[in-house]
């Protein structure tokens, strides 16, 4: 392997190994993991950026010795770790079991982060690298690209792991073959820690996109061709089943998008499935349609189907039909489960191989996508089916060119859902060709083109078939919610107040409103004013006139608001249901408002409420009203969920404020002692509340927002003085 290639293997090595998988001339030099932080295998420390464990990690610090030992002595002047190298012997970190203390760990990151320590790191790892291309070509890996893996698969297991995953490649050292050879680890079932498990998984596909990307493979006397660093049909093949596999697909829902999506695809005029049924053969014709054997749909490269007797059939027809034997790498496996050569009853794909195992990724397997290993031998195996991956002939079948819309409309923008199944196509109109079928329920998305056809919108839409045509008849319009949670509660009262004001100024009724939006029949009441809001926010899914006292609790509860019991919680930006006490339905709503403020000491409140023409008449909000003001009702529930900005507490050493006692104060009742003056401010820490009686120094005052007086005051605690703010209603001079 020439420089190039080995600087970057080293780069990929590193990225993989603690550059966060970004490939980088960069390294994490001080890299360090203890003992058992990786693996429980490992017993001592790893270091450095290539994950040096062991052996390695040894080797590296004795480097540093024995080339740098002046300024190893700089960083380890009492001679701890160099301890740890001899201490009168030769000794094992890994026999040891050392797991460095802070102070050890310390020192080696100290050495690694040295000039001294990056030559230490690199000298070590090229040393390795070495060893692992010379002992990749002595079991016969020629290609750069294989012995790149190969490399990268020792470094992180070891021999024995890397001969494993080889010997299953039966020669083909392609990135393809090899991929899919360390994915046959995830079919054993006795350990999930093995070098193709799912949790090196992405490790691998990493290296493979770096090495596609960076690395050139080298000729050999003109005889090796350059590996293609497009991805193969096969390998997209491969890729997309080892995805199910780890998604799992797991029945009784989880096969649900695989068979929508065979549905979504099959030839027209074949058999529709439900959700109940068997869909090993359907899983192999959703990803022969995806990676591209049947672009159009057509069984050109695969069959498309969800029978496998019609499968096998295929294959047969095409004299692509094969032996148990001879299968290879991609090929369709069909089984019996009765000895029945004519009757195929489950299917699956060849992903590794191994010696005289198959391992065969299957859908419907165990009620999920997962890996069988099969001796080839098997008497359940009918034989295989090979796919035209790659083939011109499946290049040659191109679908029809898609046409441009002819018009646009901004208001048809938007997601949709299909009311019934629904064919899309490459132009509008029921005359042009079908791209494939749309199940009932499907979203799509319009950017608003579209094309007429008569009075007929033939709508241009994104779906799961790719973009085409769609008869708008057959779409509904998806209503798209804003969030509560990101409307702060300044926002939702400033709809209110708008909504407020506009009643206010235009002379509107008292009574139920009818119109849509709410209010514009100028109608209003309690529950209308929190509709019309609500409308003017985005929350448009409202019955005709808005929703009512009644419809509220299971709106605002779909909206996304929280309910509320305890009064205790109540705060401003809350919506405020009352109920009417003694009635047949004692938890039925019967009142709204909205509260701006609430003082839990004096149960009074600032609040918009228009429950009468007299209200609707009156200068809103109105300010430190009773809470419980209507007679024979009493308080339900409220709804909160607004997203309350948070509130900087003032600087209380300003100089704006006067801190000099003017008179004595008593509190009248338990108090809270604020921030700032108002109640939507928090209360201090050091002495969040006053008790009846209790005696405080006032020093200044303040005008709330609301208008009411706060009283700036110093209050004595643990022998020593706290400033904050109190309600002028809870205090009276002493």
């Amino acid at each position: 392997m020439n420089k190039k290639n080995l600087h970057v293997l080293s780069n990929i090595i590193a990225a993989v190994e603690s550059g966060g998988q970004i490939y980088s001339e960069n390294r994490d030099w001080t890299a360090y993991a203890g003992a058992y932080a990786n693996t429980p295998g490992e017993h001592t420390c790893t270091l450095g950026p290539y994950q040096a464990y062991g052996d390695e990690a040894q080797e590296l610090i004795q480097y540093i010795w024995d080339h740098h030992e002046h300024e190893f002595r700089k960083c380890d002047p009492n001679m701890i770790i160099y301890r740890k190298l001899y201490d009168g012997q030769f000794t094992s970190w890994v026999e040891m079991r050392w797991n460095p203390n802070s102070t050890e760990k310390a020192i080696l990151i100290k050495l690694l982060g040295t000039e001294a320590g990056h030559e230490a790191s690199e000298y070590v790892f090229q040393e390795r690298l070495n060893k692992y291309i010379t002992r990749a070509e002595k079991f016969g890996v020629k290609t750069t690209y294989g012995q790149m893996m190969w490399a990268q698969i020792q470094h992180l297991g070891g021999v024995g792991p890397v001969t494993r995953v080889f010997n299953r490649c039966n020669g083909n050292y392609s990135l393809d073959s090899i991929m899919s050879a360390l994915m046959a680890d995830q079919a054993d079932s006795s350990s999930s820690n093995q070098v193709g498990d799912k949790i090196y998984w992405s490790r691998h596909q990493k290296c493979v996109e770096f090495i596609r990307k960076y690395a050139e493979e080298e000729y050999d006397g003109g005889e090796r061709k350059e590996e293609d660093k497009t991805m193969s049909q096969l390998q997209k093949g491969l890729n997309l089943l080892g995805q199910w596999v780890k998604e799992g697909h797991v029945e009784p829902n989880g096969d649900d998008d695989i068979i929508k999506a065979y549905n979504d695809q099959r030839p027209a005029g074949t058999y529709k499935m439900s959700m109940s049924d068997s869909w090993c053969m359907a899983s192999q014709s959703v990803m022969a349609h995806i990676v591209g054997l049947n672009p159009t749909g057509k069984a050109v490269g695969a069959p498309n189907t969800c029978d496998c007797d019609v499968g096998m059939q295929w294959f047969k027809n095409q004299g692509r039909w094969y032996s148990r034997m001879q299968g290879q790498l991609g090929d369709q496996v069909y089984y019996t489960w009765h000895s029945d050569p004519s009757d195929a009853q489950h299917v699956g794909t060849i992903t590794a191989i191994e010696g005289s195992y198959y391992y065969v990724t299957e859908g419907n397997y165990q009620d999920r996508v997962a890996v069988r290993k099969i001796a080839k031998s098997d008497s359940r195996i009918i034989g295989v089916g090979r796919p035209k991956w790659d083939s011109t002939e499946v290049e040659k079948e191109t679908a029809p060119t898609l046409d441009n819309p002819a018009s646009k409309d901004n208001a048809l923008q938007g997601k949709y859902t299909v009311k019934e199944d629904l064919n899309i196509r490459y132009g509008a109109g029921t005359d042009k060709t079908r791209i494939g079928t749309l199940t009932g329920g499907a979203e799509v998305s319009c950017d608003g083109s579209y094309t007429a056809v008569g009075d007929k919108k033939w709508y241009y839409v994104k779906s799961s078939l790719g973009y085409g045509f769609v008869s708008g008849a057959y779409l509904t319009k998806i209503v798209e919610l804003p969030k509560v949670s990101d409307i702060t509660v300044a926002t939702f009262i400033g709809a209110i107040d708008a909504v407020y004001q506009t009643a206010h100024k235009g002379n509107y009724s008292y009574g139920n409103s009818l119109a849509t939006p709410p209010t514009s029949d100028k109608i209003i009441s309690c529950d209308r004013l929190i509709a019309k809001a609500m409308y003017d926010l985005g929350f448009t899914d409202q019955p005709k006139g808005g929703i009512t006292v009644g419809h509220m609790e299971t709106y605002l509860t779909k909206w996304g608001l929280k309910k509320v019991t305890d009064q205790s919680k109540i705060k401003g930006g809350d919506i405020i249901l009352f109920k009417a006490d003694g009635t047949a339905q004692p938890t039925a709503a019967w009142h709204a408002f909205v509260v701006t403020d609430y003082d839990h000491v004096t149960k009074t409140c600032s609040k918009y409420d228009m429950g009468s023409q007299n209200r609707i008449n009156s200068a809103q909000p109105f300010t430190n009203v009773d809470f419980d003001q209507w007679p024979a009702k009493s308080f339900y529930c409220a709804f909160t969920g607004f997203k309350e900005e948070p509130k900087e507490e003032p600087k209380q050493s300003s100089g704006k404020l006067n801190e000099t006692p003017k008179w004595v104060a008593k509190a009248t009742t338990g108090c809270n002692v604020r921030v700032y003056a108002g109640t939507e401010y928090p209360n201090i820490k050091s002495y969040p509340q006053l008790a009846k009686g209790n005696l405080v120094d006032v020093c200044d005052s303040v005008k709330a927002k609301n208008g009411v007086i706060w009283y700036y005051v110093r209050i004595k605690a643990n022998d020593k003085y706290v400033h904050g703010f109190v309600s002028s209603k809870c205090l009276a001079s002493v």
